[in-house]
């Protein structure tokens, strides 16, 4: 059975819209076939889905901004879970409900529909040991700092475990700043720096590509190497 919400997208940080401006969000949930489906929400914030209420199903909505080749999947998405964030009849997606939600994804990519399904999964019990890991300087100023989609494939193999809700290893890379200006994180947990042209800078790196973005293009880096890319 559907219902109909509506759904608020959160503020994008300050920084980006200094950097980006405005972006285009992909909405993505769950429809009641167990198929994601997709929308673009350009211009309001406000907007209403009809969300298949059975069960725990994820909302997740990826910024993007086309025009500056930056595509859904770049920056961290805001986000909830149905019904725990329900409100009435709203569902206000914000950015801790990004984590959930992508990790709900990853899980929902795993699992082929077993057993360890995200549809089982204890999502009340995830988020109270969650709440717990506030004391982990690490998690609590960034929950990206979790690789959700390692952790989800440990549960889909042995079963949810707390101790998989560990920081990721960074290993530090040196960067020199191409350009002058504000470069923001992906992460909205994390904020902008200016950087002066030729200034050297130590960013934390691991075997994923990570970016940092500026009005006048973007590095792309990993724990090995990094690269620059102009804005054409």
């Amino acid at each position: 059975m559907y219902s109909r919400y509506e759904v608020i997208l959160p503020e994008i940080p300050s920084d980006w819209q200094t950097v980006l401006g405005k972006p285009v969000w992909q909405v993505e949930w769950i429809d009641a076939k167990g198929n994601w489906q997709r929308i673009d929400a350009e211009e309001s914030r406000i907007f209403s889905l009809e969300i298949y209420n059975t069960g725990i199903n994820p909302v997740i909505a990826y910024p993007y901004w086309p025009g500056r080749n930056i595509y859904p999947g770049f920056f961290s998405p805001a986000g909830a879970l149905f019904p725990l964030d329900i409100r009435k009849d709203t569902v206000n997606l914000d950015w801790h409900g990004g984590a959930d939600a992508q990790f709900y994804r990853f899980l929902s990519s795993f699992s082929g529909g077993g057993n360890r399904s995200p549809e089982q999964f204890d999502w009340q019990r995830f988020r109270s040991l969650l709440r717990k890991k506030i004391d982990d300087p690490e998690i609590n100023a960034n929950p990206w700092n979790i690789d959700w989609e390692k952790a989800a494939e440990k549960v889909i193999n042995s079963g949810f475990r707390e101790s998989y809700i560990v920081p990721r290893k960074y290993s530090d890379i040196s960067v020199t700043i191409p350009e002058e200006g504000l470069w923001i994180s992906p992460s909205p947990f994390i904020q902008g720096h200016y950087w002066e042209t030729g200034a050297k800078t130590v960013l934390k790196a691991t075997e994923s590509v990570s970016r940092y973005v500026s009005a006048k293009g973007m590095i792309v880096y990993t724990d090995k190497t990094w690269a620059y890319f102009p804005r054409e």
